[in-house]
C-alpha cells in the first residue's frame, strides 16, 4: 500500500491549477528579457511607475526576440521565437490595458505581481551569486562583489516594499 503525502499532493495540484489558469505572465527573465534595473519604487503612484517599467521590459524583450528571430534560419527556433513574442505581446497589451472592467484589472494585477515577484527572485539570486563571489574573492574583487550584492538586495527590498503600496494593494478590489 502506497503512502500518500497529502500536503505535497495538494501543493502539486495547486501548482497545476495555477499553471492551467495562467495563460499570461509566462514571460520569464532570460537573455531576451533581461532583468530591468531601472525602476522607481517611490512617488505618488508606485503602481503606475512599476507598470511603465513592466511595459518597457516587455517592449525591450520583444525587440530582442524580433532581432534574434530575424537572424535565425531554423524553422523550429523561428516557431519558438514566434510563441515567445505572442505571449509577451499579450502581456504587454494587458499591462497597458486601462479598461475599468474589474476582471481585466484583476488579471492585469495578477500578471503585474508575477512579473514583480520574478524580478525580486532574480535580484535575490544575483545578490547571492555576488556574495559567493565576495566570499571567494580577494581584495578589491571581493569589495566590488559585496557592494553589488548589497545593491541587488536593496533593489529587491524596495520592490518587495512597493508591493504593499496602497496604489497596488487597493487595485482591482471589490467596491
Amino acid at each position: 500500500m502506497a503512502i500518500i503525502d497529502f500536503k505535497a499532493a495538494a501543493a502539486g495540484l495547486a501548482l497545476l491549477a495555477l499553471g492551467a489558469t495562467s495563460a499570461l505572465a509566462d514571460t520569464k527573465i532570460s537573455r531576451y528579457f533581461p532583468l530591468p534595473l531601472g525602476f522607481s519604487t517611490t512617488g505618488p503612484n508606485v503602481r503606475d511607475s512599476l507598470l511603465q517599467s513592466q511595459a518597457h521590459w516587455l517592449e525591450n524583450g520583444l525587440d530582442n526576440v524580433k532581432k534574434a528571430r530575424a537572424s535565425e534560419t531554423s524553422e523550429e527556433k523561428i516557431k519558438e521565437f514566434d510563441a515567445i513574442a505572442e505571449t509577451a505581446t499579450k502581456e504587454l497589451e494587458l499591462a497597458k490595458n486601462n479598461d475599468a472592467n474589474k476582471d481585466i484589472q484583476v488579471e492585469r494585477k495578477r500578471a503585474f505581481l508575477l512579473a514583480i515577484n520574478q524580478w525580486i527572485n532574480e535580484l535575490e539570486r544575483q545578490a547571492t551569486q555576488q556574495m559567493k563571489a565576495a566570499i571567494l574573492g580577494d581584495g578589491m574583487e571581493a569589495m566590488v562583489a559585496q557592494k553589488q550584492a548589497a545593491s541587488y538586495s536593496e533593489m529587491a527590498e524596495k520592490l518587495e516594499h512597493a508591493k504593499q503600496d496602497t496604489s497596488i494593494e487597493n487595485w482591482a478590489k471589490a467596491r
